[in-house]
């Protein structure tokens, strides 16, 4: 049986409830969107700061004082430095020599943390080798985000 007509003339007052309902589905729907949105802000914050952020560059001087501090925990058998005149600034080039039992992964490790904790970076890497194999070492270039302001050669005692 259809719906009687009420006496203001309105049907039965089905789209008065059709209209209430899609309004609750669409709040419903802008809270759902903005619950993942503070959550997707409050669980990357650090990432959403330091994208907004323009971060200063490390000091030289810090990082200088950060690798001598490793120097002192990896206990070396001899530093020797030296400075490079490269152009428009001065590189200071470490040869470390580390004792023979001690290990060169720790000793990496050590200053490529220390240089990380000072604001720094470690750039490039290399391990190199003699002709024979027996004589490793690494060569760590260290920079602080403009230029590299240290070499940092890591070797193995022969005694």
């Amino acid at each position: 049986m259809p719906p009687r007509r009420q006496s203001d003339g309105k049907g039965g007052g089905r789209r008065v409830r059709t209209k209430f309902v899609v309004k609750v589905i669409g709040a419903v729907a802008a809270l759902v969107v903005a619950a993942v949105v503070a959550n997707y802000i409050y669980f990357y914050r650090a990432d959403i700061a330091r994208f907004f952020s323009t971060p200063q560059l490390p000091d030289a001087a810090a990082i200088d004082k950060a690798v001598e501090d490793a120097y002192a925990r990896i206990k070396p058998v001899k530093v020797t430095t030296s400075v490079l005149d490269a152009g428009t600034a001065q590189v200071k080039c470490d040869r470390v020599v580390i004792a023979k039992k001690a290990s060169m992964f720790r000793a990496n490790h050590e200053v490529t943390e220390a240089v990380e904790r000072a604001g720094g970076r470690v750039t490039q890497g290399v391990e190199s080798a003699d002709a024979k194999g027996k004589e490793s070492g690494v060569t760590l270039m260290v920079s602080d985000g403009r230029a590299v302001v240290r070499e940092i050669r890591l070797e193995r005692s022969r005694k």
